[in-house]
Formats: C-alpha cells, structure tokens, sequence
C-alpha cells in the first residue's frame, strides 16, 4: 500500500516538479520536504494543505484509501458455508445495515 510520502511523490512527479520546486514553494529545505516523501516525517496538517494545494488535489488525496473489511452479517457463523451473502464489506467504523426479515 502505498503511503502518504509515496502519494506526494507520486503527484510531485506527475506535476512535473522538482523536490526543490516544492521545497521553495513551501518554504523548507529540499532535505525537509525530501524526509517527507521517503516516510521519514509526517507534515503538520497545515502543511500538508499547502502541499495539496500545490499538486492541485484535496488533502485527503495525499492518504492511501483505508481498506474495506468484510465481516459476517448478523446471525451468521463464522464457520458458515462462506455463502458470499453472509457477508458485507464495511469500511472501518461503518456499523452493519439493518435487515429486515
């Protein structure tokens, strides 16, 4: 999965810009925003807005979508058939549907 330095880079890259480019445009050194990119340091919320700003996408696009689970519905066994509808996919802290009988 890729990580949040790896999705700037990513996006640094397609933009056409170099690490320096974007250590100007945010005011650091090109180390500082490079330690960034290699998942060395994390960014403070604010910068990381700057850096979205930047690569023209929301801040959310800079994190890894988060994964989705699959969990057994209600009533259903863990050691049921593996029926594929005894099963829902959530996303984590989604709570499961309610289901009418």
């Amino acid at each position: 999965m890729m990580k949040l330095g790896d999705r700037v880079r990513a996006l640094r890259v397609k933009h056409n810009l170099t690490q320096q480019n974007m250590a100007d445009k945010l005011g650091m050194t090109r180390q500082g925003y490079g330690n960034i990119e290699l998942n060395r340091s994390s960014p403070p919320a604010s910068r990381l807005e700057e850096i979205a700003t930047i690569l023209h996408v929301t801040p959310g696009a800079l994190f890894p979508p988060r994964p989705r689970l699959k969990v057994p519905r209600n009533g259903s066994t863990a050691h049921s058939e593996g029926n594929i509808c005894d099963f829902v996919t959530l996303s984590p802290g989604e709570e499961e549907p309610q289901h009418v009988t």
